[in-house]
């Protein structure tokens, strides 16, 4: 007990936290921080992984669309015009992959669908980039025929 003036304060009716309180709280709390701040790093590259594949899909269905059109008015140039070499392009958005040949990360293959039949063609869309999770790809498939 506390002497103050007359009257007798006990010690135990004094209020507060102890250091050991404190500082278990302030271990919790940065725990805590510590958590949010790796879920904020993991957000931010999920993120960047959603755009790029969004950038990378963008780029396929406007080659697609692309291909579309030429075929309307000249379908059996579609094959020499857009496959193999002629069919690689360019999205300067992604990074390429490392030690490829040809920087350009999108490509184009066109063949006949059945083997001696010109007339129904299998066509893929394909971008690679070097993304925030490593080596990505994006590919659509479709079939081209002259006859509607």
């Amino acid at each position: 007990m506390k002497s103050t003036g007359s009257r007798m304060v006990s010690r135990t009716s004094e209020r507060g936290f102890t250091l050991m309180e404190v500082m278990f709280a302030g271990f919790v709390l940065s725990i805590g921080v510590l958590g949010l701040l790796s879920l904020v790093t993991v957000g931010q590259g999920l993120s960047r992984e959603s755009w790029e594949t969004t950038v990378a899909k963008t780029a396929v269905v406007n080659k697609l669309e692309e291909i579309k059109e030429f075929a309307e008015t000249d379908f059996y140039e579609v094959r020499t015009s857009f496959d193999g070499v002629a069919g690689r392009f360019d999205v300067e958005e992604l990074n390429p992959l490392e030690g490829d040949e040809d920087p350009r990360n999108g490509r184009i293959h066109v063949r006949e669908a059945v083997p001696g039949d010109p007339n129904l063609l299998d066509v893929e869309v394909l971008v690679r980039w070097s993304g925030v999770g490593g080596r990505r790809d994006v590919t659509y498939r479709t079939r081209l025929s002259p006859f509607r």
